[in-house]
Protein backbone atom coordinates (compact mmCIF):
# COMPACT_ATOMS: atom_id res chain seq x y z
CA UNK A 1 0.00 0.00 0.00
CA UNK A 2 1.67 3.62 -0.97
CA UNK A 3 0.40 6.83 0.75
CA UNK A 4 1.98 10.44 0.91
CA UNK A 5 4.15 11.96 3.79
CA UNK A 6 1.46 14.63 4.80
CA UNK A 7 3.41 17.05 4.71
CA UNK A 8 5.60 17.00 1.52
CA UNK A 9 3.62 14.62 -0.44
CA UNK A 10 6.80 11.93 -0.28
CA UNK A 11 5.59 8.94 -1.54
CA UNK A 12 5.36 6.63 1.31
CA UNK A 13 5.02 2.33 1.44
CA UNK A 14 2.98 1.00 4.98
CA UNK A 15 3.71 -2.40 5.26
CA UNK A 16 1.16 -4.93 6.96
CA UNK A 17 2.58 -8.38 6.90
CA UNK A 18 5.60 -9.22 4.95
CA UNK A 19 7.76 -8.26 2.40
CA UNK A 20 9.96 -10.12 0.00
CA UNK A 21 9.54 -12.60 2.67
CA UNK A 22 11.07 -10.46 5.36
CA UNK A 23 9.32 -10.82 9.18
CA UNK A 24 7.71 -8.18 10.32
CA UNK A 25 10.10 -8.16 13.53
CA UNK A 26 13.46 -8.05 11.06
CA UNK A 27 11.99 -4.99 9.60
CA UNK A 28 11.31 -0.92 10.82
CA UNK A 29 8.69 -0.21 12.37
CA UNK A 30 10.02 3.63 11.99
CA UNK A 31 11.97 4.73 9.12
CA UNK A 32 13.28 8.27 9.10
CA UNK A 33 14.82 9.14 5.55
CA UNK A 34 16.47 12.23 4.81
CA UNK A 35 15.34 14.91 6.70
CA UNK A 36 16.22 18.15 7.43
CA UNK A 37 14.80 20.70 9.62
CA UNK A 38 15.16 24.48 9.91
CA UNK A 39 14.25 26.69 12.24
CA UNK A 40 14.28 30.53 12.60
CA UNK A 41 16.27 30.01 9.52
CA UNK A 42 18.96 27.87 11.05
CA UNK A 43 19.65 24.41 9.94
CA UNK A 44 19.26 22.21 12.81
CA UNK A 45 19.17 18.86 11.25
CA UNK A 46 20.66 17.56 7.80
CA UNK A 47 19.72 14.71 6.11
CA UNK A 48 19.00 12.67 9.16
CA UNK A 49 18.52 8.77 8.32
CA UNK A 50 16.94 6.51 11.03
CA UNK A 51 15.26 3.05 11.11
CA UNK A 52 13.85 1.46 14.25
CA UNK A 53 12.74 -2.10 14.94
CA UNK A 54 9.95 -3.29 16.91
CA UNK A 55 11.83 -4.28 20.68
CA UNK A 56 14.63 -2.07 20.19
CA UNK A 57 15.43 0.63 23.14
CA UNK A 58 17.40 3.33 21.09
CA UNK A 59 19.48 5.98 22.64
CA UNK A 60 19.45 9.15 21.36
CA UNK A 61 22.69 10.82 22.27
CA UNK A 62 24.25 14.51 21.53
CA UNK A 63 25.00 17.88 23.27
CA UNK A 64 22.63 20.50 24.11
CA UNK A 65 21.27 22.09 20.69
CA UNK A 66 22.34 18.92 18.94
CA UNK A 67 18.78 18.42 17.72
CA UNK A 68 17.50 15.44 19.56
CA UNK A 69 14.16 17.32 20.53
CA UNK A 70 13.94 18.29 17.22
CA UNK A 71 14.35 15.05 15.33
CA UNK A 72 11.34 13.64 17.83
CA UNK A 73 9.12 16.15 16.99
CA UNK A 74 9.63 15.58 13.63
CA UNK A 75 8.73 12.51 13.76
CA UNK A 76 5.46 13.47 15.52
CA UNK A 77 4.82 15.87 12.90
CA UNK A 78 5.05 18.84 15.53
CA UNK A 79 8.09 20.58 13.88
CA UNK A 80 7.79 21.25 10.08
CA UNK A 81 10.62 19.48 8.22
CA UNK A 82 12.38 21.15 4.77
CA UNK A 83 12.77 17.79 3.01
CA UNK A 84 12.28 14.25 4.09
CA UNK A 85 9.42 11.57 4.98
CA UNK A 86 8.56 9.56 8.08
CA UNK A 87 7.17 6.53 7.32
CA UNK A 88 5.09 3.88 9.96
CA UNK A 89 5.36 0.20 8.89
CA UNK A 90 3.04 -1.87 9.54
CA UNK A 91 0.76 -1.92 12.95
CA UNK A 92 2.92 1.00 13.74
CA UNK A 93 0.54 2.36 10.90
CA UNK A 94 -2.34 1.93 12.81
CA UNK A 95 -1.32 2.88 16.40
CA UNK A 96 -1.12 6.26 17.87
CA UNK A 97 3.08 7.10 18.99
CA UNK A 98 3.52 7.33 22.28
CA UNK A 99 5.32 10.72 23.36
CA UNK A 100 6.70 11.66 27.28
CA UNK A 101 7.80 15.57 26.94
CA UNK A 102 10.13 16.93 29.05
CA UNK A 103 8.39 18.19 32.40
CA UNK A 104 8.63 21.47 32.16
CA UNK A 105 6.40 21.76 28.89
CA UNK A 106 2.89 19.69 31.40
CA UNK A 107 0.84 22.22 32.55
CA UNK A 108 1.10 20.96 36.59
CA UNK A 109 -0.85 23.78 38.07
CA UNK A 110 -4.05 22.24 36.12
CA UNK A 111 -6.32 21.11 38.30
CA UNK A 112 -6.25 17.17 37.29
CA UNK A 113 -5.84 14.08 39.43
CA UNK A 114 -3.60 11.78 38.28
CA UNK A 115 -6.30 9.41 36.86
CA UNK A 116 -7.91 12.09 34.78
CA UNK A 117 -4.46 13.04 33.48
CA UNK A 118 -3.60 9.94 32.06
CA UNK A 119 -7.48 10.04 30.66
CA UNK A 120 -6.94 13.45 28.97
CA UNK A 121 -4.36 12.42 27.10
CA UNK A 122 -6.90 9.60 25.72
CA UNK A 123 -9.33 12.29 25.26
CA UNK A 124 -7.45 14.14 22.81
CA UNK A 125 -6.59 11.62 20.38
CA UNK A 126 -10.36 10.53 20.21
CA UNK A 127 -11.64 14.14 18.99
CA UNK A 128 -13.76 17.04 19.86
CA UNK A 129 -16.99 14.75 20.44
CA UNK A 130 -16.07 11.51 21.38
CA UNK A 131 -16.32 10.39 24.73
CA UNK A 132 -13.39 7.59 26.53
CA UNK A 133 -15.12 4.39 26.59
CA UNK A 134 -14.49 1.41 29.08
CA UNK A 135 -11.27 0.26 27.30
CA UNK A 136 -9.58 3.53 27.65
CA UNK A 137 -10.80 3.32 31.35
CA UNK A 138 -9.16 0.44 31.36
CA UNK A 139 -6.53 1.16 29.46
CA UNK A 140 -5.73 3.99 32.27
CA UNK A 141 -5.51 1.86 34.80
CA UNK A 142 -3.00 -0.53 32.86
CA UNK A 143 -0.98 2.69 32.33
CA UNK A 144 -1.11 3.61 36.15
CA UNK A 145 -0.41 0.10 37.14
CA UNK A 146 2.84 0.16 34.97
CA UNK A 147 4.24 3.59 36.30
CA UNK A 148 2.96 2.40 39.99
CA UNK A 149 1.31 5.03 40.15
CA UNK A 150 -2.62 3.59 41.33
CA UNK A 151 -1.79 4.78 45.08
CA UNK A 152 -1.99 7.87 43.81
CA UNK A 153 -4.69 8.17 41.05
CA UNK A 154 -6.26 10.26 42.98
CA UNK A 155 -4.07 12.85 44.29
CA UNK A 156 -4.14 16.41 42.38
CA UNK A 157 -1.48 16.56 39.81
CA UNK A 158 0.31 19.92 41.47
CA UNK A 159 1.12 17.61 44.94
CA UNK A 160 3.43 15.07 43.50
CA UNK A 161 6.65 15.41 43.71
CA UNK A 162 9.43 15.23 40.28
CA UNK A 163 9.57 11.82 40.01
CA UNK A 164 5.71 11.10 40.36
CA UNK A 165 5.67 13.67 37.74
CA UNK A 166 7.89 11.83 35.44
CA UNK A 167 5.69 8.83 35.69
CA UNK A 168 2.63 10.61 34.90
CA UNK A 169 4.06 11.89 31.74
CA UNK A 170 5.24 7.86 30.90
CA UNK A 171 1.46 6.70 32.14
CA UNK A 172 -0.36 9.26 29.53
CA UNK A 173 1.88 8.01 26.96
CA UNK A 174 1.70 4.38 27.86
CA UNK A 175 -2.02 4.80 27.96
CA UNK A 176 -2.42 5.19 23.92
CA UNK A 177 -1.28 1.29 24.00
CA UNK A 178 1.31 2.36 21.61
CA UNK A 179 3.82 0.82 19.24
CA UNK A 180 6.66 2.95 19.61
CA UNK A 181 7.10 5.58 22.54
CA UNK A 182 9.56 8.92 22.08
CA UNK A 183 10.98 10.21 25.33
CA UNK A 184 12.15 13.16 25.51
CA UNK A 185 15.29 13.02 28.32
CA UNK A 186 12.63 11.21 31.06
CA UNK A 187 15.53 10.84 33.49
CA UNK A 188 16.50 14.41 34.24
CA UNK A 189 16.16 15.82 38.14
CA UNK A 190 15.07 12.33 39.01
CA UNK A 191 16.14 10.21 41.69
CA UNK A 192 18.25 6.81 41.85
CA UNK A 193 15.57 4.53 42.61
CA UNK A 194 12.89 6.12 39.77
CA UNK A 195 15.42 5.98 37.18
CA UNK A 196 16.03 2.65 38.29
CA UNK A 197 12.30 2.28 38.34
CA UNK A 198 11.60 4.06 34.78
CA UNK A 199 14.84 2.12 33.34
CA UNK A 200 13.70 -1.32 34.10
CA UNK A 201 9.79 -0.59 32.75
CA UNK A 202 11.74 1.01 29.22
CA UNK A 203 13.25 -2.08 28.91
CA UNK A 204 10.26 -4.26 29.73
CA UNK A 205 8.29 -2.68 27.14
CA UNK A 206 11.22 -3.01 24.66
CA UNK A 207 11.06 -6.57 25.55
CA UNK A 208 7.48 -6.55 24.80
CA UNK A 209 7.62 -5.79 21.30
CA UNK A 210 7.52 -2.06 21.62
CA UNK A 211 10.06 0.09 20.17
CA UNK A 212 11.66 3.03 22.35
CA UNK A 213 13.62 5.98 21.48
CA UNK A 214 15.19 8.22 24.19
CA UNK A 215 17.15 11.06 24.25
CA UNK A 216 19.12 11.27 27.69
CA UNK A 217 22.46 12.76 28.52
CA UNK A 218 23.50 9.97 31.00
CA UNK A 219 25.67 8.24 28.51
CA UNK A 220 27.00 5.91 31.20
CA UNK A 221 23.45 4.56 31.68
CA UNK A 222 22.96 4.43 27.69
CA UNK A 223 25.70 2.13 27.08
CA UNK A 224 24.86 -0.15 29.72
CA UNK A 225 21.05 -0.42 28.96
CA UNK A 226 20.36 0.33 25.07
CA UNK A 227 20.32 -1.95 22.66
CA UNK A 228 21.76 1.25 20.62
CA UNK A 229 23.19 3.89 20.44
CA UNK A 230 22.48 6.84 17.48
CA UNK A 231 25.11 9.83 17.92
CA UNK A 232 23.46 13.28 16.69
CA UNK A 233 25.52 16.60 16.21
CA UNK A 234 22.77 18.38 13.78
CA UNK A 235 23.32 14.76 11.48
CA UNK A 236 24.03 11.35 12.70
CA UNK A 237 27.04 11.00 13.25
CA UNK A 238 27.42 6.99 14.27
CA UNK A 239 24.56 4.49 15.38
CA UNK A 240 25.52 1.09 16.51
CA UNK A 241 25.35 -1.31 19.29
CA UNK A 242 27.22 -0.01 22.54
CA UNK A 243 29.78 -2.51 21.85
CA UNK A 244 30.24 -1.15 18.53
CA UNK A 245 30.67 2.25 19.75
CA UNK A 246 33.48 2.13 21.84
CA UNK A 247 35.99 4.02 19.77
CA UNK A 248 36.57 7.41 21.47
CA UNK A 249 36.40 9.40 18.10
CA UNK A 250 32.46 9.54 17.44
CA UNK A 251 31.83 10.29 20.80
CA UNK A 252 34.90 13.14 19.90
CA UNK A 253 33.29 14.15 16.99
CA UNK A 254 29.92 14.11 18.83
CA UNK A 255 30.80 16.23 21.99
CA UNK A 256 33.41 18.21 20.24
CA UNK A 257 35.82 17.41 23.41
CA UNK A 258 39.19 16.56 23.76
CA UNK A 259 40.44 12.97 23.19
CA UNK A 260 41.71 13.03 26.61
CA UNK A 261 38.67 14.03 28.19
CA UNK A 262 38.04 12.05 31.27
CA UNK A 263 34.47 10.98 30.50
CA UNK A 264 36.00 8.79 27.27
CA UNK A 265 37.79 6.99 29.66
CA UNK A 266 34.98 6.45 32.35
CA UNK A 267 32.71 5.32 29.29
CA UNK A 268 35.79 2.19 28.48
CA UNK A 269 36.18 3.85 25.21
CA UNK A 270 39.40 3.39 23.02
CA UNK A 271 41.27 5.73 21.26
CA UNK A 272 42.08 4.18 18.27
CA UNK A 273 39.55 2.74 15.73
CA UNK A 274 37.83 5.55 13.00
CA UNK A 275 34.27 6.35 12.93
CA UNK A 276 34.16 5.03 9.58
CA UNK A 277 34.86 1.15 10.73
CA UNK A 278 31.92 1.13 12.48
CA UNK A 279 29.84 0.77 10.01
CA UNK A 280 31.17 -2.90 8.32
CA UNK A 281 30.26 -4.42 11.42
CA UNK A 282 26.74 -5.94 12.36
CA UNK A 283 24.69 -4.07 13.89
CA UNK A 284 22.26 -6.98 15.09
CA UNK A 285 21.65 -10.74 14.35
CA UNK A 286 19.80 -11.08 10.99
CA UNK A 287 22.60 -9.23 8.98
CA UNK A 288 21.27 -6.01 9.24
CA UNK A 289 24.19 -2.95 9.31
CA UNK A 290 25.03 -0.25 11.67
CA UNK A 291 25.20 3.11 9.68
CA UNK A 292 27.31 5.87 9.33
CA UNK A 293 27.09 9.07 8.48
CA UNK A 294 30.58 11.26 8.87
CA UNK A 295 30.15 14.56 9.72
Amino acid sequence: MTTLDQHHNVPCEIFTETTHGQCLEDRPILSVRDIDVDLGGRPVLRGVNLEVRQGELVGLIGPNGAGKTTLLRTILHLTPKRRGSVILHGHAARRKIGYVPQRHEFAWDFPLTVREAVLSNITASLGLFRRPRIEHQRAVERALARTDMKHLADRPVGELSGGQRQRVLVARALALQPAILLLDEPMTGLDMPTQEMLTGLFRSLADEGHAVIMTTHDLISARAVMDRLVLIRGEIIASGTPSELDCAQAWVETFQVGIDNPLLTVLGLKENGPVEEIGKRPAREGGAETRVQPA
